[in-house]
């Protein structure tokens, strides 16, 4: 029943203003990968097997279609010459990009994708250095397919502030501000399981760095948690106020970030102080060395670039920017409150 019910919003789908197209004339897409080898780029997804209601109930409720080309223009071409029926983006769920083409540049193949007739802009985006097909393949005991796995694990720990979810949207206002800096959730399959082991970094559309720094969070997502465990006592904080400030000065870029946590232990004890300091110097290196990353790659991923746009949008300029970044300085401060 929990599968049958997943596959209610594809038919949905296909009703409403959309043009008429009976589900068997259509593979449905609910998840895409493609990456880059030093002999062409391959393309592929997984297909929702949705001939019939009984279908989704099927074993292999998702079948691969995969194919290669010297361009990517060429693997398009051949992916639409081996799909049996016309291809349906609107219920993507996935995009998952090999460091291959994540490091020679993401941007023709995210805009061809945005393209696409009823795709959703929301559809989240990963990054992997594993192999494509077996993460596609992925086939988590609560989800029908590895598209819908990866958006599960990435919505839930977005929603507890836990990870940041990047989507095809997020990547769009990127390229929409020049050569932007901005995350990836990095995703991989080990000993069959699925998680999120980190984030690629990228200016523009190429990917430019990796990070597992939790203080990513702490600029980018508003109430950012994280879980520690101090001795054998586990402690969450809870990001309360963040303020980042650049100021630019005889052409030099200066950045002071300041961060207010609460501490609480989930039985409810009381955190003491000296568990708070202990927070403190912790946060305090994490958030240090997230700065010096991105100092040492010249990547904004921290987004930084958002607090100077609201400071002046009308006079920013993204190129030089990130030309700022190598000799960029900064002072943090980091409280830790118990709550």
């Amino acid at each position: 029943m929990k599968k049958l019910l997943l596959f209610l919003p594809m038919f949905f789908l296909l009703g409403g203003c959309y043009p008429y197209t009976e589900v068997e004339n259509m593979d449905i897409l609910t998840s895409v990968y493609v990456d880059k080898t030093d002999e062409d780029i391959r393309l592929g997804g997984g297909v929702a097997n949705v001939r019939s209601f009984s279908d989704s109930m099927a074993e292999d409720p998702v079948s691969l279609i995969s194919a290669e080309g010297e361009t990517l223009e060429n693997a398009i071409q051949n992916l639409y010459q081996s799909a049996d029926h016309e291809l349906f983006f609107g219920a993507l769920r996935a995009v998952v990009v090999g460091e291959g083409l994540a490091k020679d540049g993401t941007e023709r193949f995210l805009r061809y994708l945005d393209a696409q007739p009823r795709l959703r802009r929301s559809t989240a985006v990963f990054v992997t250095d594993g192999d494509l097909e077996e993460i596609l393949e992925y086939k988590a005991i609560n989800d029908f397919s590895a598209g819908f796995a990866a958006d599960s694990i990435i919505t839930t720990l977005y929603e507890e502030k836990q990870m940041r979810y990047t989507s095809i949207g997020d990547v769009m206002y990127a390229f929409s501000c020049g050569d932007a800096g901005y995350s990836v959730p990095h995703i991989t399959v080990e000993n069959d399981v699925m998680r999120v082991d980190g984030y690629a970094l990228f200016t523009g559309g190429k990917m430019v760095g990796y990070t597992n720094n939790p203080s990513l969070l702490f600029f980018t997502v508003n109430g950012a948690v994280q879980r520690h465990l101090l001795g054998a006592t586990p402690l969450i904080t809870r990001l309360m106020t963040r303020s980042v400030t650049p100021e630019v000065q005889n052409g030099k870029l200066h950045i002071a970030a300041r961060f207010v946590f609460a501490a609480e232990t989930d039985s409810g004890a009381p955190v003491s102080a000296a568990q708070c300091k202990a927070l403190e110097k912790k946060l305090q290196a994490q958030v240090e060395a997230a700065l010096a990353y991105s100092k040492k790659i010249g990547c904004d991923y921290l987004e930084l670039y958002k607090s100077r746009m609201a400071q002046s949008r009308a006079d920013f300029d993204m190129e030089q920017w990130n030309a700022l970044l190598p000799e960029m300085t900064y002072t943090v401060q980091v409280s830790v409150r118990a709550r």
